[in-house]
């Protein structure tokens, strides 16, 4: 079963009126689409499960980046963090990719922190991109959470900023 992360929830509301008096039309419109269904209770419940055991560790996600971008202030990138949930919800392979040069240290670090990570219940695998630069955090949105509003978006388009932060949108596979 595939679970998308943090993905916003769409609530469609249809309202149709008719008079009495109108004349029929020529072709019938095509009927609305279905209001879009909000996840399962028992995915949200496992979606913030998830937030619970990852955000802690932030903080320890950035300590290594800022390492990193400290030694290399030049280099920009970003890692992706894999790991295996087991049954029991422990951790059972963590893998960290980055085209980032000369990141050993970095990948080590982090993975150190990924195997940690204890889930209240498996199997499933998650994926979770990390910014690499000098500056950046880590942000992790709980589900549900949405994006604040946009710097002048009262009416003029905002310029275009590097918010110094990633949107945490993993997904992750639940095997039944």
């Amino acid at each position: 079963m595939k679970l998308s992360w943090l993905a916003p929830t769409l609530f469609a509301c249809v309202a149709l009126s008719a008079a009495a008096e109108s004349p029929p039309a020529e072709t019938p419109p095509a009927p609305p689409p279905p209001p879009a269904a909000a996840p399962p209770a028992d995915d949200l419940a496992q979606q913030l499960a998830v937030y619970n055991v990852l955000a802690p560790t932030a903080p320890q996600i950035d300590q290594c980046t800022a390492r990193y971008a400290t030694e290399f202030p030049d280099r920009k990138g970003e890692l992706t963090i894999s790991v295996q949930v087991m049954d029991g919800g422990r951790v059972q392979d963590v893998s960290v990719k980055t085209e980032l040069k000369a990141s050993d240290r970095l990948t080590d670090c982090v993975a150190t922190i990924a195997r940690v990570w204890r889930f209240s219940r498996g199997p499933f695998s998650l994926s979770l991109p990390v910014p690499v630069a000098p500056g950046t955090k880590l942000k992790l949105k709980k589900p549900g959470e949405k994006d604040p509003p946009a710097p002048g978006a009262s009416g003029a388009p905002a310029a275009a900023k590097d918010e110094g932060f990633i949107r945490f949108t993993p997904s992750w596979t639940q095997s039944d």
